[in-house]
């Protein structure tokens, strides 16, 4: 059960949430845990029997209750990030600039071949392509940390720049136009 109050924003929190519900295992159902979530935002668990999986993200929960500046210092970097790809010409669509950024590629081809170019440079990054998204909104998508450097960030954002100019150079039209009309 979860108890929050009126105004609350879950975001990706959702996914620990779900980590912390109850699940059918060989025909049995454990315990159900109750999570409060605060007008602050911090999640209290009680109660529930908790798998391994349960118990790293009740640490995690725990960690924003003991360092909740972690969720500022997250926010600081998406936003840095998000604004960093705007002024260097990358699409993100209507990212606000929250944990998950994407960089919208115009194409499944384009996204791949990004992704491939990103990771030799050591960037880890997967392309979100269609049938998963339409054609035209396939994308990479950033998972921003509380942990990253402004100049990892900054050297980040150089790299996609780079790599992206790169590919649109390399991918013949023929290719592109197959991929959209697909």
């Amino acid at each position: 059960m979860v108890i929050m109050p009126r105004r609350t924003a879950l975001g990706t929190l959702a996914l620990v949430f779900m980590a912390l519900m109850p699940f059918p295992a060989l025909g049995q159902v454990t315990e159900t845990p109750t999570l409060i979530l605060s007008e602050n935002g911090l999640v209290t668990v009680t109660g529930g029997k908790l798998t391994t999986f349960r118990s790293t993200a009740l640490a995690a929960l725990e960690a924003l209750h003991r360092e909740p500046e972690r969720v500022q210092r997250l926010r600081e970097n998406a936003r840095a990030f998000a604004a960093a790809c705007r002024r260097a010409g990358l699409d993100i669509g209507s990212a606000a600039g929250e944990a998950i950024v994407p960089v919208l590629t115009g194409d499944s081809v384009r996204a791949v071949a990004l992704s491939q170019r990103l990771q030799a440079r050591r960037i880890n990054v997967q392309p979100i392509i269609a049938p998963a998204v339409p054609e035209r909104l396939a994308r990479l998508r950033f998972f921003l940390g509380a942990e990253h450097q402004p100049e990892e960030l900054a050297s980040t954002v150089r790299a996609i720049a780079e790599e992206f100019a790169a590919v649109c150079a390399a991918t013949p039209a023929s290719l592109v136009r197959r991929a959209t009309t697909a």
